[in-house]
């Protein structure tokens, strides 16, 4: 009730919010599989622009095969330029089990209440860092190859990879913490120093 209150957003959902949250209490852990924007961005296609696949698709199949389902509730969100304007290459969630469609709920919602956040490169990575997230990436996107960032684990292109290296990345975030990582603090200070202008820079 008191996060309905200082979210407004979430008083429009109040029924759903309870409604998963009830459902949420049935399993250990919560991993939110983050969709992207496909055709504008250049990711179901190839360089040579032919037809690769749907990779969000792809990155649910992948986690739901990868996780004991009977401890894991797997929320998916479709991208919302995906839902307006390409509604046509919106996932098959129909024979995923233990996958709840989350496109329609508050983006704060879904990121508070999951543990996991999947997607390819996406500033939602980095959100979910900053919040204490933790995140598997399908490809570059929150920080160079010279950085290791805690609770971080970034992947191949996901058209290489196989669900084994989903299960072994889900196991290295379990795990205990590298002591030689970054943790995302420092790297978000990092980043602050390209917000300034050239010549101030250290």
């Amino acid at each position: 009730p008191v996060e309905m209150l200082r979210n407004r957003e979430w008083g429009k959902f109040k029924n759903d919010i309870s409604r998963l949250n009830k459902l949420r209490e049935s399993f250990e852990k919560v991993i939110y599989v983050s969709g992207v924007e496909l055709l504008y961005s250049g990711w179901i296609f190839s360089r040579s622009n032919s037809f690769k696949g749907n990779p969000n698709q792809l990155i649910l199949e992948f986690v739901s095969e990868a996780v004991d389902l009977e401890k894991t509730l797997i929320l998916f969100r479709e991208h919302p330029l995906l839902i307006t304007q390409t509604s046509s290459l919106a996932c098959d969630l129909s024979d995923l089990p233990n996958v709840v469609n989350v496109s329609s709920y508050p983006f704060s919602y879904v990121m508070k209440i999951a543990d996991i956040v999947v997607s390819l490169p996406s500033k939602v990575q980095l959100e979910a860092l900053i919040i204490g997230k933790s995140v598997i990436s399908f490809g570059p996107c929150v920080a160079p190859e010279a950085f290791k960032i805690q609770r971080y684990v970034q992947l191949k292109d996901c058209f290489e990879m196989k669900s084994i290296d989903v299960r072994e990345a889900l196991d290295s975030l379990e795990s205990e913490p590298d002591t030689d990582a970054v943790e995302i603090d420092r790297y978000v200070r990092f980043l602050n120093v390209f917000n300034t202008k050239p010549e101030s820079r250290a």
